[in-house]
């Protein structure tokens, strides 16, 4: 476990190193990074809507060992994810194969709202929602589901519960990708 937290934090490190360096070089706003890391790559995206920094980069993480060939976009709140989905009717984007949504941003009701939104724009219907969250009650399970989620997973205490969860994400990479 220690050998883990090491490498989580020399990855935080370089993350947010590469951060700064694109800040400085593109002289970028931070709420244009992920579409400015979005055009730079052509890899299919995995966007990840999460309102907690220490879960996006163990999120990060895990999306790196299992889906090498994604490229995972970060937003860090409903109204960024929002703005964001919105400007694909404006552009030649790709559409994510995925999303991972993050239930309480910061309340369930605003998660539940925004999968709402998703699931209700024909454009984003068939893109795949796993709603993520640490709560494990059944009601909001339930509210989640109603709201045409995908899959819910309860974010997991440890590393090797991670591996385990975002293993069983293969299942719609596959789907999307293929």
């Amino acid at each position: 476990m220690r050998s883990f937290k090491i490498q989580l934090a020399q990855y935080r490190a370089q993350v947010t190193q590469t951060i700064v360096d694109l800040l400085e070089q593109n002289s970028l706003a931070p709420t244009t990074y992920s579409e400015s890391i979005l055009a730079q790559f052509s890899k299919p995206t995995i966007l990840v809507i999460e309102d907690n920094v220490d879960e996006w980069f163990l999120i990060r993480w895990m999306l790196s060992k299992q889906f090498q060939e994604a490229e995972p976009v970060w937003l860090s709140s409903a109204d960024q994810a929002i703005a964001y989905l919105n400007s694909y009717g404006l552009s030649e984007k790709s559409l994510p194969v995925m999303i991972l949504l993050d239930l309480y941003l910061p309340t369930a009701e605003a998660g539940l709202a925004l999968l709402e939104s998703i699931k209700a724009n024909p454009l984003f219907d068939a893109v795949p929602v796993i709603t993520i969250s640490r709560s494990n009650d059944g009601e909001d399970r339930t509210s989640a589901f109603d709201r045409a989620s995908n899959d819910y997973v309860v974010k997991p205490a440890n590393y090797k519960d991670w591996q385990q969860h975002f293993s069983l994400l293969i299942n719609y990479w596959e789907k999307s990708v293929l």
